[in-house]
């Protein structure tokens, strides 16, 4: 499907917005739609890749220049931990899984 028709498919399915790349797009919906909006989409266009929560910011922080290399190694140190099993920041310019 061409990306006009995911996007009319996923906003008629209730998702708020969506973005298109060459070789995938990301729906966002608020999180007690994802299951309607994604069972909606299976129907329309077929089964996806994955679906699933994401934290997105609302605010993102700018981090100083001196504490970017901390901030780094703490994110990094925190993803090494088996018990841990998703980080996000509000870091300006980071995105989810991605350390500064």
């Amino acid at each position: 499907c061409d990306a006009d028709a995911i996007f009319e498919a996923a906003i008629d399915a209730g998702a708020e917005d969506v973005e298109s790349f060459d070789d995938a797009h990301i729906v966002y919906t608020a999180d007690n739609d994802l299951a309607a909006v994604s069972s909606a989409l299976e129907t329309h266009v077929g089964d996806s890749e994955t679906a699933k929560l994401v934290w997105l910011p609302t605010i993102e922080a700018e981090v100083a220049e001196s504490d970017e290399e901390k901030l780094a190694r703490l994110l990094d140190a925190l993803e090494e931990e088996d018990d841990v099993q998703n980080v996000t920041t509000n870091q300006k310019g980071v995105r989810e899984g991605a350390a500064a």
